[in-house]
């Protein structure tokens, strides 16, 4: 009987131990959460350029992929789309691309650099995933003249034609010639913070005005928005969820016409913290294991 107290009390001990340990773990994860900043978790943008045309069949089953759901799960992905059909001044870039990196004049087309595309829904869908997931590091946007440049330093002002820019469940399209800084222009698409940017514009002297977001048209279907700014009548931002905007959403508009929801990007933040305290707790069970087995 005495012994078998030994044993609850050596047992209860031990217990305590561990709690101890747990706590002094979760206060060091703590701290480590409050002192490392969400951008050391940021992973570099991967940047394509996506030919498309309302009404082509084939761009009907790759459109809502690329730009509806990809632009959303993967949110470092930017993709600048050129309609051909309806926008037709974007034709004249399928032939410019074509001489420089090779890629044919077929729409779906998805550029990601020379000798790196394709044509097609099915080829296009079927290796998408496969070359998001290779480019992890990155990849810079292929221009028009068979440059390339990282997003960061992209002149998004100096696109030529009239281009759409998707990414992380916001849109970006040009209207029509402007004088919009670019570095303005990407933080409206990628800031955490939509209102200071937005804070910045008349300090700059950028007419931002509330506007009524409408449906972007895909070939055989749409994607709606009920957020939108115009800027300086040359570009007009949409989102999901950016209520910072300061315009009211359109509830008139079904719900399954609003889009996809916008990442809050603190997913992957989340996602590794959460990993690192796997971490923790994998080392400290180790450690206990250790302990106990010594004694």
């Amino acid at each position: 009987m005495v012994k078998s107290t030994e044993n609850f009390k050596l047992i209860e001990n031990k217990m305590k131990n561990m709690n101890r340990n747990l706590v002094k773990i979760t206060i060091l994860f703590a701290l480590f959460l409050l002192f490392v900043p969400a951008s050391a978790f940021a992973q570099d943008e991967i940047c394509a350029v996506y030919f498309t045309g309302v009404g082509c069949p084939h761009c009907a089953v790759s459109d809502p992929i690329v730009l509806g759901e990809l632009t959303v799960d993967y949110e470092n992905l930017i993709v600048i789309e050129y309609e051909i059909y309806q926008q037709q001044v974007n034709g004249q870039f399928m032939f410019n691309y074509n001489s420089m990196y090779g890629s044919g004049l077929g729409v779906p087309l998805l550029i990601f650099g020379e000798n790196d595309f394709k044509v097609g829904d099915h080829p296009i869908l079927d290796n998408i995933k496969v070359s998001l997931t290779s480019k992890s590091g990155g990849n810079p946007c292929p221009l028009v003249d068979g440059s390339k440049t990282d997003f960061k330093d992209l002149d998004i002002s100096s696109l030529p034609g009239l281009p759409k820019i998707w990414t992380n469940g916001r849109i970006l399209m040009k209207i029509s010639e402007g004088d919009v800084p670019s570095d303005f222009l990407s933080s409206l698409l990628i800031s955490d913070s939509l209102s200071d940017s937005i804070g910045e514009a008349a300090e700059r002297g950028i007419k931002i005005e509330n506007i009524t977001a409408t449906p972007v048209p895909l070939s055989g279907s749409q994607i709606g928005f009920e957020y939108a700014l115009e800027i300086n009548d040359a570009w007009v931002l949409q989102c999901r969820e950016c209520p910072e905007i300061g315009s009211e959403p359109d509830e008139s508009k079904p719900s399954e016409q609003k889009g996809y929801i916008i990442p809050t990007g603190d997913s992957t933040t989340l996602a590794a913290a959460l990993s690192i305290f796997v971490i923790f707790i994998a080392l400290f069970a180790v450690l206990a294991k250790k302990k106990g087995g010594q004694k």
